[in-house]
């Protein structure tokens, strides 16, 4: 019963963005303290986000979990589409990695592809690549303030360095994708960094999960005709997949 109770919560979350505990106890027929145990469940599985009276949709426009919580969401997945990102990147080219969970497990790979340049935001990837010791790997690491949600660095002098710079490749994350409104971001600081990478690389790769498609979030970081690959995972609708190609991207969906 509480896995159907917290199916039925989640569908609601989505179609609706927000439900409150009151609005549950009438329509799954519970008791007060049993809708607030499955929404603690809920949160624990970063499902959710628990709110005074109710809940909202983790994928809420104004929501963004930090690193720490993202970082166990949809692992496999996340590992699946790095393996099939690697292979779109050739030695000698130069990378715009993004900050983010996906991109992390991108740069776990990227680090057996010699000779290669990086130019990244991520504190996280920058310290990955410095761990890994590889001679022929060059990392530069842009300046900024530090965003400690995201261990990443933001602001003017992120992007006015960054825009110093020209890639062959840019990858980048996202919090929500469109097939209309491409890829979208819940951050403005972060909004202006990924743009940045954008217009500085000659592709970009938009890496996504299933949790993040047909979603829509604040503000688009890079419109769906900027986007040339989108890399995301078995679990995407056929219908959502088939979109996207409709509107010229080369989608590839990363198997387990």
């Amino acid at each position: 019963m509480a896995i159907a109770r917290e199916e039925k919560i989640l569908e609601i979350l989505q179609k609706n963005g927000t439900v409150s505990v009151n609005e549950l106890i009438d329509i799954l027929q519970v008791s007060p303290a049993t809708v607030r145990r499955d929404l603690e469940r809920l949160e624990q599985k970063n499902k959710l986000r628990r709110t005074y009276g109710g809940a909202i949709d983790i994928q809420s426009v104004g929501y963004e979990p930090s690193y720490s919580m993202r970082i166990g969401d949809c692992t496999v997945e996340k590992k699946a589409i790095a393996k099939a990102v690697t292979q779109l990147i050739q030695p000698r080219e130069i990378v715009a990695l993004d900050a983010g969970t996906t991109t992390t497990e991108v740069a776990k790979l990227l680090v057996n592809i010699q000779p290669l340049t990086v130019v990244t935001p991520s504190l996280t990837i920058f310290q990955m690549f410095g761990e890994a010791d590889r001679e022929e790997i060059t990392v530069i690491l842009s300046g900024g303030i530090l965003r400690s949600k995201t261990l990443s660095l933001v602001g003017d002098l992120c992007e006015e360095v960054l825009l110093k710079y020209r890639c062959d490749k840019a990858i980048i994350g996202c919090n929500a994708l469109s097939p209309e409104l491409g890829a979208m971001n819940t951050n403005l600081l972060a909004l202006g960094v990924k743009k940045s990478l954008v217009s500085i690389s000659k592709k970009l790769i938009v890496v996504a999960d299933h949790t993040k498609i047909g979603r829509t979030a604040l503000a688009t970081s890079a419109s769906i005709e900027q986007i040339d690959t989108l890399v995301t995972d078995w679990q995407t609708p056929a219908h959502l997949v088939e979109e996207f190609v409709n509107k010229g991207i080369h989608v590839i969906v990363a198997q387990p």
